[in-house]
C-alpha cells in the first residue's frame, strides 16, 4: 500500500476489534454515514486467520476506503461490483508489495556476495532503503 494511503488512513480512520462474530468477517463505516472518522470493524474470529488472510481483510476494507464506497442504498450488483474493485486494489497493493520484496531480497544478497555487507540484517536495510528510494 502507498505511504501516502497508509498515512491517511492512520490520520482519518479507526480501527476497532469486536467480540461476537455478527456474520460478517470485517466491515467498514465511511464518515459520512456515521460522522467524524471511517470506521474499520473487525471481529475476533480475525484472530483465528493465517497472517496472510489477515491482511487480505484488512487491505479489502481499507481499499473501500480509499475507493469511497459505501454499502449504503446498493444493489446486489451495485454491491458485488464494489467488492470487485476493493479486490483488485488490494491485489495491485499485493503485487507492489511482493516487487519490493523480490527486490530487496535481491539486493541484500548482492550487498553480501560482494562484501559490501557483513552482515545480512544490515543489507536488508541497506536494501529497503534504496528500494525506497527506487520504487
Amino acid at each position: 500500500m502507498p505511504k501516502e494511503v497508509l498515512d491517511d488512513v492512520l490520520e482519518n480512520c479507526v480501527f476497532l476489534m469486536l467480540g461476537e462474530d455478527a456474520g460478517v468477517r470485517a466491515a467498514f463505516l465511511p464518515a459520512a454515514l456515521i460522522g467524524g472518522k471511517s470506521v474499520f470493524a473487525f471481529y475476533e474470529m480475525l484472530y483465528s486467520k493465517t497472517a496472510d488472510e489477515q491482511n487480505s481483510m484488512v487491505l479489502h476494507e481499507i481499499a473501500h476506503y480509499v475507493l469511497g464506497h459505501s454499502d449504503r442504498g446498493l444493489s446486489d450488483a451495485e454491491y458485488v461490483k464494489q467488492e470487485e474493485k476493493a479486490n483488485a486494489l488490494k491485489g495491485q497493493w499485493n503485487r507492489d508489495y511482493k516487487e519490493y520484496l523480490d527486490y530487496v531480497e535481491k539486493r541484500a544478497n548482492e550487498l553480501v556476495d560482494r562484501g559490501e555487507c557483513d552482515d545480512s540484517s544490515l543489507a536488508w536495510d541497506r536494501a529497503c532503503q534504496e528500494a525506497d528510494e527506487r520504487l
